[in-house]
C-alpha cells in the first residue's frame, strides 16, 4: 500500500463521498464500535446532492457560512481511506472557530494515519488568521479516538448525555476545543 495525504480538491469529490459511505458503514459493525450515528445508506439521488454540496463548500472563503476543507488520505491514486475536515459553524457569528470531523476505514486503523490526518488539519487552521478555534464531539466509548484527540492538545468541556440512540446503546456525547493561537 502507497499512502499520500493531500487536500481535498472539487475532483475527488466522488472518492470521498465513496470512502464516507464505506466509513460510515463500518459503525456498530463487525466488531467496531459505533462512532457514527448514521447508520443508512444513502441513495443515489443523496450522492449527487452530496458531491454538490463539496463542490460549493470546498471553494467558500473561509469567511463566509458554509465554507469546508478537507484532506484526504489516499491509498493509490484514486481510492480514499481517511479524511480529516473542518467546516464552518452555524451561525455568522461563530465563524471564529470551525468544526473538525474525521474518519479513517478499518483496515487503515492504528497506523498513525488519523494523527496525521489531524495534523495537517491543524497546521492549516493554525494558518487562518480568522480561526481561533476548532471543536469536535467524541462518543465517550471511544476511548482510543478520545486519547488522539487529548494527546493534540484539544480540552473536553462538557459532555451531553443520551444524545443519540443506536438501537438499544445509549450514546453520550463529549465536546472538546483545540485553542489555536
Amino acid at each position: 500500500m502507497s499512502f499520500e495525504i493531500r487536500s481535498a480538491t472539487v475532483a475527488d469529490a466522488k472518492t470521498c463521498y465513496a470512502h464516507t459511505m464505506r466509513h460510515f458503514a463500518e459503525s456498530g459493525v463487525d466488531g467496531d464500535i459505533v462512532f457514527h450515528p448514521m447508520l443508512d445508506s444513502w441513495n443515489s439521488r443523496e450522492m449527487k446532492d452530496c458531491v454538490d454540496k463539496f463542490d460549493e463548500s470546498w471553494s467558500k472563503p473561509i469567511t463566509e457560512m458554509g465554507w469546508e476543507r478537507m484532506w484526504l488520505l489516499f491509498d493509490g491514486p484514486d481510492r480514499v481511506v481517511g479524511h480529516a475536515s473542518l467546516r464552518s459553524p452555524h451561525s455568522p457569528s461563530g465563524l471564529h472557530r470551525s468544526m473538525l470531523g474525521i474518519g479513517v476505514e478499518r483496515h487503515v486503523r492504528g497506523g498513525g494515519w488519523g494523527r496525521k490526518l489531524m495534523q495537517a488539519a491543524i497546521s492549516w487552521a493554525r494558518d487562518q488568521s480568522s480561526l481561533d478555534y476548532i471543536d469536535l464531539y467524541v462518543f465517550t466509548h471511544n476511548t482510543k479516538a478520545h486519547a488522539l484527540y487529548e494527546s493534540l492538545g484539544f480540552k473536553e468541556i462538557g459532555t451531553t448525555h443520551d444524545l443519540f440512540r443506536v438501537g438499544s446503546q445509549i450514546i453520550d456525547d463529549i465536546h472538546m476545543v483545540l485553542e489555536l493561537k
